[in-house]
């Protein structure tokens, strides 16, 4: 209704004029306002506003005379809706928030405010209600709460609400004597999905992984995601360790139908570690959640170690095994600042002259507590852990140095064999690390090469052919170390940029007892030849496997029946 300005004149009774202005405010505002009469039985609304009337979708006659009961529904909290009655009832002031219900049956949530009216015999009479519709503010608050909670991608619990999920259901799992079990679940070589098809990929797999597993979950069971492809699982309520292998052959089951990523589709594998938490055998005991949690992080290790795609449950064995493989791991970080670590050497011979030509360089670690440490049990460690890149660094650096004093006064320089690591070889700033150590050490290219074994193309095939080109162009030559050992040997050589292969010393191993590997290896002498490449064997130690060796024309040879490693300072050359 359109407000006529000519009632508000000063002949006008000032009184007409408030009520009249009062009655225009309520109308207008965007809140709904109500009255409710305190002296009727049921208390009934006999006045509501136009925002009332558009926020609940009702008409006059269907909410006048009526209590505001009728906008409670079935999820309408209890407590919430007895707090208004309690104050209509004591004639007190009330600020609460109600889950309300509109004609059409969709709630919404009110910020209730209810006042008294007294009369003037301060008699409540009445009482003035204001509902704020707060659902969008209500929504903000609740995401933002359940963010804290929940991981955002897949919609699982987070690892901070998964150790209080973990410690409420532990805590049951003692009172009812219930075996309790933990699935810890890491997708096998999820980087390389992500490198291969992007992170927007990588995430729809990792939202399928989960909903996968949420559709095998009884009510009770509980999921999260703890990492980036680490999933938990919780299982309440276990009745046996074969009822436990049931589970995880049906986690296991989420893996065996591949997962379409856009147009193409994936066969992902999952390994999983177990761990429990049974009353019978430990009634006073109650682990930790985040002990149990790391217990069956341990335990999928394991099974990452055993090949990966398998299930392992955890035991105090795995729990000393990796305890040791932590602390060597930190020891490790450690060695190089301590100058724990040295370069040995080992000379390489010419078939036909016995005189040495080239020399090896081979990592050693003096442990200060267990002394030599294999590199075949360190060398891994550094690998996992991201130490190789600066060891591996430490490493070229040092013998670059060495080469320069080898050859300092020899009319015939030697060149000197690195081992790079795979994680080593594909860092970006490879190449350039290259560069600046020739540039820091004058060493001449011609007397460094650098070992890779095919591990190195695996992850990206391309960019590791160009890298050995590079290399090729700066003068730098590149040997393929531990041939034979992996499938694709032959067809790397049809287009690899390298000069030198090094036959692995399993196949030098058995050649004077087994023909068949004497055959092979004379065949991969022979087909190295027709490729103008030379060939090394590795792990020479008698007579017989040298005399074989030469017949097979192999061009040069090294093992203990020459000489073992030494550091510099012992090293003797023919």
């Amino acid at each position: 209704m359109d407000v006529d300005r000519n009632r508000f004149t000063e002949s006008q009774p000032l009184e007409y004029s408030q009520g009249y202005l009062l009655e225009r405010a309520v109308q207008s505002s965007i809140n709904s306002i109500v009255i409710i009469d305190a002296l009727v039985s049921g208390r009934p609304l006999v006045y509501a506003n136009a925002a009332f009337y558009r926020t609940t979708g009702y008409h006059p006659t269907e909410v006048l005379g009526k209590s505001l009961h009728f906008l409670q529904g079935p999820d309408s909290d209890p407590a919430a809706v007895n707090s208004v009655i309690h104050a209509l009832e004591h004639h007190q002031e009330l600020k609460t928030s109600i889950l309300n219900y509109r004609k059409d049956g969709t709630s919404y949530w009110n910020e209730v405010h209810i006042s008294p009216v007294l009369d003037a015999t301060n008699k409540v009479t009445h009482f003035i209600g204001v509902l704020l519709d707060v659902s969008d503010k209500r929504a903000i608050e609740e995401q933002l709460i359940y963010n804290q909670t929940h991981d955002p991608l897949t919609g699982c619990l987070n690892r901070s609400h998964l150790e209080e999920r973990v410690t409420h259901d532990l805590v049951l799992a003692k009172r009812q004597r219930q075996m309790l079990a933990l699935y810890y679940i890491d997708l096998d070589k999820f980087k390389a999905i992500n490198d291969a098809f992007g992170i927007n990929c990588g995430d729809n797999l990792l939202k399928q992984v989960a909903s996968r597993i949420l559709a095998l979950l009884d009510p009770g069971d509980t999921l999260a995601r703890v990492n980036a492809d680490e999933f938990v699982l919780l299982v309440p309520e276990v009745d046996d360790a074969d009822e436990g292998h049931r589970i995880a052959q049906r986690l296991q089951s989420v893996f065996a139908q591949p997962f379409q990523l856009g147009e193409y589709s994936i066969t992902v594998t999952a390994s999983i570690g177990i761990a429990a938490y049974e009353p019978q055998h430990k009634v006073n005991v109650l682990p930790a959640a985040e002990s149990l949690i790391q217990h069956a992080d341990m335990a999928m290790y394991q099974a990452k170690l055993a090949g990966r795609n398998t299930v392992h449950w955890f035991s105090q064995q795995i729990s000393s095994q990796l305890s040791e493989k932590l602390l060597l791991r930190q020891q490790l970080h450690d060695a190089l600042t301590q100058e724990q670590l040295e370069l040995y050497y080992q000379p390489i011979l010419c078939s036909d002259k016995q005189s040495v030509c080239a020399l090896e360089c081979l990592l050693r670690w003096h442990h200060p507590e267990r002394g030599m440490v294999s590199p075949a049990e360190f060398i891994p460690l550094a690998e996992e852990s991201g130490q190789i890149v600066p060891i591996g660094n430490w490493v070229l650096e040092q013998a670059c140095r060495d080469i320069m004093t080898i050859n300092k006064g020899r009319e015939i320089p030697l060149s000197v064999a690195v081992n790079i690591s795979a994680v080593q070889f594909t860092q970006i700033t490879f190449l350039q690390t290259v560069r600046d150590i020739m540039a820091r050490t004058g060493i001449d290219p011609e007397c460094l090469e650098l070992e890779i074994t095919e591990s190195v193309l695996m992850a990206d095939e391309d960019r590791a052919i160009d890298t050995i080109h590079t290399l090729d162009s700066m003068g730098v030559r590149v040997s393929l170390d531990d041939f034979g050992t992996g499938y694709s040997s032959l067809a790397y050589l049809r287009f690899l940029p390298v000069h030198k292969i090094k036959i692995d010393r399993s196949f030098v191993r058995e050649i004077a007892h087994n023909k068949r590997d004497n055959a092979i290896l004379s065949g991969i002498v022979s087909m190295a030849h027709k490729l103008n490449l030379i060939v090394v064997a590795e792990g020479v130690e008698d007579e017989v496997q040298a005399q074989l060796l030469r017949e097979s024309n192999c061009d040069l040879l090294q093992g203990f029946l020459y000489a073992k490693p030494q550091p510099l300072a012992r090293l003797v050359l023919k």
